[in-house]
């Protein structure tokens, strides 16, 4: 596995075998690191709704007024809608609570959403909060947060 993506994919011969791996392996230590093992399901049939508009890249919501309020979250999973990033933001982030759909900007290409995504929160001190959102959970994907940024 190259160094730094610290994730693999395993395909066994049966649902049995998989079942043991998981129930071995899940917690288990390795190199300092819990081992964090999931089993893969099935997608769901995608429903197909109206065609997503693009977004023209997330810093053109940015300005020099909500920047210092924003957040940005990678690593959504492509079937994320808002209502998926407000539960997330919701149930994972402490004193969140308050953050609604018009809060959270999904980024969209080709009309397909890229799985990165703006939360503007009340002030700096809740970024803070949402800062610690960096490594939690939305399904099986670890999302990553950062304070957003301008870009020229």
């Amino acid at each position: 596995m190259p160094p730094g993506k610290g994730f693999a994919f395993v395909t066994f011969d049966s649902n049995e075998a998989a079942s043991k791996a998981f129930k071995e392996l899940n917690g288990k230590e390795l190199k300092g690191k819990a081992l964090r093992v999931a089993l893969a399901k099935p997608k769901a049939p995608r429903e197909e709704g109206p065609p997503l508009e693009d977004t023209k890249g997330l810093s053109s919501f940015l300005n020099e007024d909500n920047v210092d309020r924003a957040i940005k979250l990678r690593g959504l999973p492509f079937r994320t809608d808002v209502a998926v990033v407000l539960k997330f933001v919701h149930e994972q982030g402490e004193g969140l609570e308050y953050v609604t759909e018009k809060d959270v900007v999904l980024e969209v290409k080709d009309g397909k959403i890229t799985g990165f995504a703006l939360v503007f929160l009340k002030d700096e001190d809740d970024v803070e909060k949402g800062l610690e959102l960096d490594h939690k959970e939305i399904g099986t994907r670890w999302v990553g947060v950062s304070a957003a940024e301008m870009r020229d």
